[in-house]
């Protein structure tokens, strides 16, 4: 197993002050009609894994 070093810089030497994890999962829904005709999508954010 291999040492993991996470090396965090002083706040001085950062401009923001965000960690963000995770991802965005998005539905796109073209409707009655099939994806491959479709001229638009109705988006939405979707999951809950």
């Amino acid at each position: 197993m291999s040492d993991f070093k996470l090396d965090i810089r002083p706040a001085s030497e950062c401009e923001f002050d965000l960690c963000s994890f995770g991802e965005v999962m998005l539905r796109f829904d073209p409707g009655f009609g099939r994806v491959r005709n479709a001229r638009s999508f109705n988006v939405w954010e979707g999951g809950g894994e």
